[in-house]
């Protein structure tokens, strides 16, 4: 259980390094999914005063510590493709719910961010529980 653990512990940080580094790009590339806010604490604006770079590291955190809480619930979750729903699933309603809650952006912005994150973070999970059989019976030591 701890080696399967681990494994997925490994390729969840390679899911959400992809998820957000896509991200990032549309965000931008698309001007109407520009990101012109986000909060940033004062003593780490010397790293980087650019809402895009910590809306990021915001999205790779958040995602990252959501998808290790998912863990026991995808274990128990026979298909690739369910694991990969529900992992998206999860993931993008809670980062949607705290970008909605904090109201610096339009209902229009969220929808399509929302879009956006579903697509992006299906289609990596997906693609690297199908390929690299992460949860395979095989792998459970």
């Amino acid at each position: 259980m701890k080696k399967r653990f681990l494994r997925y512990f490994f390729w969840l940080i390679l899911i959400v390094f992809i998820f957000t580094i896509i991200d990032l790009v549309l965000h931008y590339s698309i001007e109407y999914l520009e990101i012109y806010y986000y909060p940033i604490p004062n003593f780490l604006k010397f790293i980087s005063d650019s809402p895009t770079i910590w809306y990021g590291i915001g999205k790779f955190l958040g995602s990252f510590i959501i998808g290790i809480l998912c863990y026991p619930l995808l274990i128990k979750i026979k298909y690739n493709l369910n694991k990969s729903l529900t992992l998206t699933v999860i993931t993008v309603l809670l980062l949607e719910a705290r970008y909605i809650l904090s109201g610096y952006y339009t209902i229009s912005w969220d929808l399509f961010n929302a879009i956006n994150h579903f697509i992006v973070l299906f289609i990596c999970s997906y693609f690297i529980f199908s390929k690299f059989k992460i949860f395979d019976s095989k792998n459970k030591n």
